[in-house]
């Protein structure tokens, strides 16, 4: 699992890319979710999120000090496969 560091006040875009995995097709539909632990906690550090051919790109936001949050995105393709990837945001104030 990929994993980024970032700090407490910082906003920035990361993007999650589905290109190694799509072959000719198209992602048709695609959620992101953030969890903290077993708790759901997207409003919390997700910004907004969006689609860019084979990116889905994901503004983070806040987080608490030395907390890890999963970050799950998982598309739905035009042929109806479904791939899942995941990548852990690393909240640490330096």
């Amino acid at each position: 699992m990929d994993s980024f560091f970032k700090q407490p006040s910082e906003s920035f875009v990361i993007s999650i890319d589905f290109s190694n995995v799509l072959g000719t097709t198209t992602i048709a539909s695609y959620t992101v979710v953030a969890y903290n632990g077993q708790s759901i906690v997207t409003n919390t550090v997700i910004d907004t999120h969006a689609q860019s051919g084979n990116l889905i790109l994901i503004k983070v936001k806040d987080g608490s000090h030395y907390n890890e949050y999963k970050i799950t995105v998982v598309v739905t393709t035009s042929n109806s496969e479904i791939f899942e990837k995941d990548v852990m945001m690393k909240v640490n104030e330096e």
